[in-house]
């Protein structure tokens, strides 16, 4: 029996990586975009071995006010 084969990739993303950027805590963030609604949404992809934000783990997202906090130039 003959089995098609389909490939489990989408023809287009659902989140677009824009860079990383790093935190005052020591933690990475990362700033993606869904590209099909155009919204920007960053993510902490690695808590800072010193961070003493409790809610600070890989995947949580980040509040506009903590988005204002990042001061690293982005890296791609």
């Amino acid at each position: 029996m003959a089995i098609p084969h389909t490939s489990n990739t989408s023809p287009h993303p659902l989140f677009e990586f824009r860079g990383l950027e790093g935190l005052p805590c020591g933690c990475v963030a990362a700033d993606y975009v869904a590209t099909s609604i155009e919204l920007g949404v960053v993510a902490v992809e690695v808590k800072g071995p010193h961070c003493t934000r409790g809610h600070h783990t890989a995947g949580t997202l980040l509040t506009q006010a903590e988005r204002g906090e990042l001061t690293a130039p982005a890296v791609v």
